[in-house]
């Protein structure tokens, strides 16, 4: 099958599944095309494959279900504006959007996931190729509304050779399928805000539970942390260190002609669309045990404004031996609730509130659009929400240092082995980012105090004896 000058998506898909038929069939099975599928993680609906990503409630575009047109921008099809789409038909699926390597390659937002009609679809489809970086950050990066404002660990850079803020796509030049691995079309990876999962990506995999052999002295007490502490906590001492992230939004605000006002991040304060905005750049992440299983808030679940809401809570405490500390971004904000069936608000954004800025008129309409009852009387709720930090991992010598989160007190090599004398190197007490103060909370997560000085969670096991006074 040949393309002509002027092919419609549609037919440069056919053409792609005139070679791989069998690509086309293995992709409609997966969660990036039906935003759906196992849900091994979603705690109390770990045996559920009917979560979609259209039942669960986010802060900051707050729902799929009432805006499909603007959200499938970011689905691999053409045409989903509404219920109606056909989910069994590989003719929708949009090849290009993960396999362009010109990167001229986008969509329309307006236009329910078709491409920008001014495109040369033609010429983009001779020059396809396994999917770049720059393919799935033109989706990931951007989630959100902006770049990097959802994850924080996702900026555009990402995508550039050489970039100095990770270590295994900007000095590796790495791919992101080569941690997310691929098996027809199923990629491995789990995000916070999506139910379903198709692998798990762990850092053991090529670095194994002892990796830390090449700090001498000190190994073999990096290595015992990995039971306790995720890979990532210290070896991403801190994220969206280029590009600033989102870390409130508050649509309490929204609807209002204000000057533009941007912050010293040169991000806008305000939108009307979206009311007052605050960021943040080269942030400490928040420290939480995580088992990597994690709540979640879906559509028409009862909610109690006497506190946040949480959204996607991870899941996890101090006596839990499958959880480990994770670092994690949090985002805080204030959205729509109707006031007299205590549910979240899903309005309606492209064709009603961003046009009227009415939230009476965008609410029902978002309501009769995914079927849930609305009284007629909304009021804004505080919520709030987290996103797991992978990426951004520094070089080796840039991870934490003992006395970033223990005093120095605590790590002083005689304190527990007498007869150290001379082996305690005052510079293994000095921090590597000394102008962060109180890194962890211990107490927070659980402990009376420094666990260097009061023991750990799982001191006390046969050939371990009590820990150090």
């Amino acid at each position: 099958m040949s393309l002509k000058d002027k092919s419609s998506p549609q037919e440069v898909t056919q053409t792609c599944l005139s070679c791989h038929p069998r690509v086309g069939q293995d992709l409609l099975k997966t969660a990036h095309w039906n935003w759906k599928g196992y849900s091994p993680t979603l705690a109390g609906y770990e045996h559920r494959t009917d979560i979609s990503l259209k039942l669960m409630v986010n802060n900051y575009c707050v729902a799929i279900g009432p805006n499909l047109q603007q959200c499938m921008s970011c689905h691999i099809g053409y045409g989903g504006v509404d219920d109606r789409y056909d989910f069994k038909n590989p003719a929708n699926i949009d090849c290009l959007i993960c396999h362009d390597t010109t990167g001229k390659y986008r969509k329309d937002p307006n236009q329910g996931g078709f491409p920008d009609p001014s495109l040369d679809l033609v010429a983009i489809s001779q020059k396809v190729g396994r999917p770049s970086r720059q393919a799935c950050g033109a989706c990931h990066f951007y989630s959100g509304g902006a770049a990097n404002a959802k994850h924080g660990d996702l900026e555009p850079s990402l995508a550039e050779m050489n970039t100095p803020i990770d270590m295994h796509m900007g000095t590796l030049n790495m791919r992101c399928q080569d941690c997310h691995t691929t098996e027809e079309h199923r990629i491995a990876g789990m995000s916070l805000t999506a139910p379903a999962v198709e692998g798990r990506v762990n850092c053991e995999k090529c670095h194994g539970s002892t990796p830390h052999g090449v700090a001498g002295p000190l190994s073999r007490h990096l290595d015992d942390h990995i039971r306790n502490i995720a890979c990532e906590t210290c070896h991403i001492p801190s994220f969206a260190r280029l590009a600033p992230t989102l870390l409130r939004r508050d649509y309490s605000a929204a609807g209002q002609d204000r000057p533009d006002v941007r912050d010293r991040y040169g991000m806008p304060t305000y939108d009307k669309k979206f009311g007052a905005l605050t960021w943040g750049k080269d942030l400490v992440p928040t420290y939480l045990w995580y088992d990597g299983t994690r709540n979640a808030a879906l559509v028409g679940d009862k909610i109690d404004v006497s506190s946040p809401v949480l959204l996607n809570a991870p899941v996890g405490e101090k006596r839990s031996p499958a959880a480990r500390i994770f670092p994690f971004k949090v985002h805080s904000g204030v959205q729509p609730y109707d006031t007299e069936n205590k549910i979240l608000a899903l309005p309606n954004f492209l064709e009603d509130y961003w046009v009227s800025f009415d939230w009476a008129k965008a609410i029902a309409e978002g309501m009769k659009r995914v079927g849930l009852p609305y009284s007629g009387k909304y009021g804004f709720a505080e919520t709030k929400m987290y996103s797991s930090i992978h990426h951004e991992v520094v070089p080796a010598k840039k991870a934490l240092g003992c006395s970033d989160c223990h005093s120095s007190e605590a790590i002083t090599c005689t304190r527990c082995h007498k007869k150290a004398e001379g082996m305690d190197l005052p510079a293994r007490r000095l921090p590597v980012y000394p102008e962060v103060k109180h890194r962890i909370d211990f107490k927070a997560l659980g402990y009376p105090d420094d666990p260097a000085m009061v023991g750990g969670r799982f001191y006390i096991t046969i050939g371990r004896g009590s820990p150090p006074k």
